[in-house]
C-alpha cells in the first residue's frame, strides 16, 4: 500500500474518533442554565434550593388588566380590560365584586393601604377618572377636566394635572369635602407626556415619559414651597418606578446609559450589584428587593432595555424572566444576601409585571396571557 493511502486512512481515523469524542462530551455535559444572570458583580449567584422545584400557581380566573393589595385584609384584587372588579380567590372561580364595565382603560392605582382604586378610561388625551371602594364596592365619578392624577399623602388626597377655565393647572383634590375641593399648587402647569409619583412627605416627582428615541427627564417638586429641582439627569430610555418597604418608599431606575439604580425615601442610592432588567418587573417588601430578569440570550442582545425598550412598552418584545432576591440593611442600605430561588426552565414562558409580596409570596402578571400568578417561596 502507497504511504499516501496509509496517511488518509490514518487521517478519516482520527476525524472520526474526534468527532465520536466530541458528540459523547456533549451528552455527558450538563446544559448550562438557560438565564444570564449567571454573575452579580461578578460573583456567581446561588443556585436555587434543592427539593421540590418552584412553580408559577394562576391565581386569577380572568385576564387582568392591572391588580395590587388591600393589606389590611390581606386580599388581591384585580380589575379586568372590561373594568369588571374581581377579589382573587384561594380555590374555585374568581366572583366580580363590581360587573360595572368601562371604556378602555387607561391606568389604575391603588390607594396607600389598598382600599381604594383610582381609575383613567376612555380617550387617554382626556380621560374619564373614577374611584372604586373596595369597602362599599361602588364607584364614585370624579370631576371632569382631570388630565393626570396619583394619589397623595392619604386616601383623601390627589395631585393632579386638571384643565379648565383657568388653563392647564397643578392641583391637590380634597376627596373628603362633597364635591371634592380642588386647591391650585402651581398655574399654567406646561410640562406634557408626564407622569406624577408622589414619593411621600412634600415630595413629588414629575417623570418624562421613557424612550430609546429621545432623553427624559425626572423633577423632584416640594408640594409645599414650591421648589422644583432635576432630580435624575436626562438620559435615553429614562424610567422609574416607586414601590415601598415598611410603608417607606423605594425608587427604581432604568436607563439606556445605566443599570437600574435603587433610591430610598431619602434619595441616597442603595447599593445593588448589577441588574439588566426594567423597573417594571421589581418590587420591594420589608428588608427585600426582588426583581424580574429578561433572559438576554432569548433576546438576542447583550443589553436591556438598550434596544428593545420602546417594542417592550408597546407590546411588540416579549422577555423570559427568572427571579432574583436582594436581601439588604434598610439603615445601612448594604446587601446581606443574594439568591436566586425561581429560574425559568422555558417549559412555559413568563413576561413578568408589577411583582408585588404578600405572606410568603411573590405575585405577578404574566405578559403572555394576562393572567395573574404567584410564586410561594
Amino acid at each position: 500500500m502507497k504511504p499516501i493511502y496509509k496517511i488518509a486512512i490514518v487521517t478519516v481515523v482520527v476525524l472520526l474518533l474526534a468527532i465520536t469524542t466530541y458528540f459523547v462530551w456533549q451528552r455527558l455535559t450538563p446544559v448550562p442554565s438557560p438565564t444570564r444572570f449567571d454573575a452579580v458583580n461578578g460573583a456567581p449567584v446561588p443556585a436555587p434550593p434543592t427539593g421540590t422545584p418552584l412553580e408559577p400557581r394562576r391565581v386569577s380566573t380572568y385576564k387582568v388588566f392591572d391588580y395590587g393589595i388591600f393589606y389590611d385584609t390581606k386580599s388581591i384584587f384585580y380589575l379586568a380590560p372590561e373594568g369588571k372588579v374581581y377579589k382573587a380567590k384561594a380555590a374555585g372561580e374568581d366572583a366580580p365584586i363590581s360587573n360595572q364595565t368601562v371604556n378602555a382603560l387607561n391606568k389604575i392605582e391603588f390607594s396607600p393601604a389598598g382600599e381604594k382604586i383610582l381609575a383613567a378610561f376612555g380617550d387617554p388625551r382626556q380621560p374619564q377618572w373614577g374611584i372604586f371602594d373596595l369597602i362599599d364596592k361602588v364607584w364614585r365619578p370624579l370631576p371632569a377636566g382631570i388630565l393626570n392624577a396619583v394619589w397623595g399623602a392619604d386616601v383623601n388626597e390627589l395631585i393632579t394635572i386638571t384643565s379648565g377655565d383657568t388653563g392647564t393647572n397643578l392641583s391637590r383634590l380634597d376627596l373628603s369635602k362633597n364635591p371634592p375641593e380642588r386647591k391650585i399648587i402651581v398655574k399654567d402647569f406646561r410640562l406634557k407626556d408626564i407622569d406624577l409619583v408622589y414619593f411621600g412627605g412634600d415630595n413629588l416627582l414629575i417623570a418624562e415619559k421613557p424612550s430609546i428615541t429621545y432623553k427624559s427627564r425626572v423633577w423632584l417638586f416640594n408640594l409645599k414651597n414650591f421648589a422644583i429641582q432635576e432630580f435624575l439627569n436626562s438620559d435615553w430610555g429614562l424610567m422609574i418606578k416607586k414601590s415601598a418597604v415598611n410603608n417607606k418608599p423605594l425608587l427604581f431606575r432604568s436607563s439606556l446609559g445605566s443599570n437600574l439604580l435603587i433610591f430610598n425615601d431619602e434619595f441616597k442610592q442603595v447599593d445593588t450589584p448589577f441588574l439588566d432588567t426594567l423597573p417594571l418587573k421589581c418590587g420591594a417588601a420589608e428588608d427585600q428587593i426582588f426583581c424580574f430578569l429578561p433572559d438576554l440570550n432569548s433576546l438576542e442582545t447583550d443589553s436591556f432595555p438598550a434596544k428593545l425598550l420602546d417594542g417592550y412598552l408597546t407590546g411588540k418584545v416579549y422577555t423570559i424572566d427568572s427571579l432574583i432576591i436582594i436581601e439588604f440593611d434598610l439603615l445601612s442600605r448594604e446587601i446581606k444576601k443574594i439568591s436566586s430561588p425561581w429560574i425559568n426552565t422555558f417549559d412555559a414562558p413568563f413576561d413578568a409585571l408589577n411583582p408585588q409580596y404578600l405572606d410568603g409570596s411573590i405575585y405577578f402578571i404574566n405578559r403572555y396571557d394576562n393572567f395573574l400568578y404567584e410564586l410561594k417561596l
